[in-house]
């Protein structure tokens, strides 16, 4: 048997692929955590596949193939690994990835980032302590149910914390990562000693300034000079 992941976000039935109307009317039965959701879109779409609650999944109890309809990400790996271990088939469908277009329309960076989970007012200080030094993007989700005021109180908790960081407030909550910081200054003794060390090795001068003010915060010119005056 097969168990197949479906994230749905929205209520538009435009937004399901082919591929995912097709397997929801094929399996046996269709597992939501929103159930009025997963109900609106199948009559939409012509389809009359049983609908049961998430916390009706179990794998002795199924006759064919299963669906998980996913609208948030909590509870979902424990399912999966249930069917996994029941040696069932699990296959990700096509569907909607909040995540990434949320990321990308931030306009912040989108080469990595990470997702913090989903965010309340009972954890959200800290899991902000946690991720305050991250430099990535960084990605929470809103609890289910969450009304605009329960996002306007976390959006502020956020701004509150991050300070004078970017946030972007969406279908998720997107906050500019830590900035770079700038690297301590190192001593005189300590760029001498860096300086030695690379002179030593048969390195040129110049190579060994490059070297040391890559992770000493002097300037390279700075260090060739001084390179003149300790020899090697």
């Amino acid at each position: 048997m097969t168990l197949y992941l479906l994230p749905v976000l929205g209520d538009d039935p435009d937004d399901l692929t082919f591929r995912a109307r097709r397997h929801i009317g094929e399996v046996a039965v269709i597992f939501a955590e929103d159930q009025a959701q997963a109900q609106r879109l199948c009559e939409a779409i012509g389809v009359k596949t049983t609908i049961q609650p998430l916390s009706a999944f179990d794998t002795s109890a199924l006759a064919g193939d299963a669906l998980l309809w996913i609208r948030h990400v909590s509870g979902v790996a424990a399912l999966v690994n249930r069917a996994l271990q029941a040696g069932m088939a699990v296959i990700p469908l096509p569907g909607g990835a909040a995540v990434i277009t949320e990321v990308v329309a931030s306009g912040l960076p989108t080469d990595s980032f990470l997702v913090g989970g989903i965010l309340t007012s009972e954890t959200a200080t800290t899991r902000f302590a946690r991720h305050k030094d991250e430099r990535r993007t960084l990605v929470y989700g809103f609890p289910k149910g969450a009304t605009e005021v329960d996002r306007e109180a976390l959006v502020a908790a956020a701004g509150a914390f991050f300070g004078g960081r970017r946030i972007i407030s969406g279908a998720m909550l997107i906050i500019e990562g830590a900035p770079d910081l700038a690297p301590q200054r190192w001593t005189a003794d300590q760029v001498v000693g860096a300086l030695h060390h690379h002179l030593a090795k048969g390195e040129s001068r110049r190579a060994a300034a490059k070297a040391v003010a890559a992770l000493s915060g002097w300037e390279t010119r700075d260090l060739y000079d001084l390179s003149l005056e300790i020899g090697e």
